[in-house]
């Protein structure tokens, strides 16, 4: 989706980008929180998208990981 190519070519570029709720969904269906920390609603909703990242998920309100904020 092009939203999520957007947040890509931002963080590669060091522009800071913010997700949170279903928006972490996105990310994480295009490989942006595989190896970045982060947070969600819940791990087991992003977990279902198949994404690759689940050892990356915090149980915190809120994460900061560089330039990425979810």
């Amino acid at each position: 989706m092009e939203v999520e190519a957007a947040a890509g070519r931002f963080l590669d570029a060091g522009v800071p980008v913010a997700a949170i709720c279903g928006a972490t969904l996105g990310l994480a269906r295009a490989g942006l929180l595989d190896e970045r920390k982060h947070t969600s609603a819940a791990a087991e909703y992003l977990a279902a998208s198949g994404y690759g990242g689940a050892e990356h998920y915090v149980d915190e309100r809120a994460v900061v990981d560089g330039d990425l904020i979810t």
